[in-house]
């Protein structure tokens, strides 16, 4: 089994076009060495080749585009504007248009912007772990993950019947499933896997889905899939235990988040530190009386 999951963390790439290119200049840049050379001194308007004044990124009759775009950078930086995007569940009616409208998981629409302002972001790294947590294969996907992008994926990391695993764990398994069974792909994949949906997606998903219900549940009781369920004795007699861990990718995408806020795990050494800074006054104090008795004794 291999568990498959699209963490929405992409890094930047190239602005131009479809172009997905790394950024020449991480710092501030937008295009890769190619686009940086061919349009690195013009107006980031799209369709205008004159060139940009100096200190802005547009030229003299797109001032007005790039202010507007450098205000609203100005707006996305001040303190607390994160901190109140992490709240979902909130309709900041203050907030841009842009910036509140979330893309679909799967939506491969057309890039909308008009200009090269700011680069252009994957969308996501879909990776492929084992259960026991080991990463296996990842790769870019740019502007949604669409089943198609998935199975394209999965055939370039097993390119063989005999490479393939007899499980494969994802949260749109039934959605995969479809696509695969409506093209090519499954002529691939129906000798040697079987698409289910992880643990906690599955409780997500429709009753009355009967592809999903019939071929992608994660844990069967009917004894459809005997190496998915582990039968174990309990004190109120025997129960079903799932023999996969299929929320691997979810722990690994935790651990990773954390580690990118500092190290939330770290263990809290400000009170040894506290006790340490005690010790060392008293050793001090001690001290203060050694060297006044001395002087007494004089």
């Amino acid at each position: 089994m291999v568990v498959v999951d699209g963490i929405v963390m992409g890094p930047k790439h190239c602005a131009f076009g479809q172009c997905i290119e790394g950024l020449e200049n991480d710092r501030g840049g937008v295009f890769c060495q190619a686009h940086e050379r061919a349009h690195g001194n013009k107006c980031r308007v799209k369709g205008c080749n004159t060139v940009k004044r100096r200190n802005t990124q547009a030229c003299m009759n797109h001032q007005r585009e790039w202010q507007t775009y450098s205000n609203q950078k100005k707006f996305q930086t001040e303190p607390g504007y994160r901190r109140a995007l992490r709240r979902t569940d909130n309709d900041w009616n203050w907030l841009p248009h842009s910036i509140r409208g979330q893309p679909a998981h799967d939506d491969n629409s057309i890039d909308t912007k008009n200009n090269y302002f700011s680069a252009n972001k994957f969308y996501c790294v879909e990776t492929v772990v084992a259960p026991c947590g080991i990463v296996l294969a990842w790769t870019l996907f740019d502007k949604s993950e669409g089943p198609k992008k998935i199975l394209r994926f999965l055939e370039e990391v097993f390119p063989t019947q005999d490479s393939k695993p007899d499980y494969v764990c994802i949260d749109k398994a039934c959605t995969v499933l479809r696509t695969a069974v409506g093209s090519h792909h499954w002529d691939l994949w129906k000798d040697t896997t079987r698409f289910i949906v992880d643990a906690y997606h599955y409780n997500n998903h429709k009753i009355t889905d009967n592809l999903c219900k019939t071929y992608c549940n994660p844990a069967p009781e009917d004894g459809s899939a005997p190496n998915l369920v582990i039968v174990k004795e309990g004190p109120n007699g025997p129960y079903h235990q799932r023999a996969f861990n299929t929320q691997v990718c979810e722990q690994i995408e935790i651990q990773n988040h954390k580690k990118q806020r500092g190290g939330s795990d770290a263990p809290d050494h400000s009170e040894d530190e506290a006790d340490d800074e005690d010790e060392d006054e008293d050793e001090d104090e001690d001290e203060d009386e050694d060297e006044d008795e001395d002087e007494d004794s004089d």
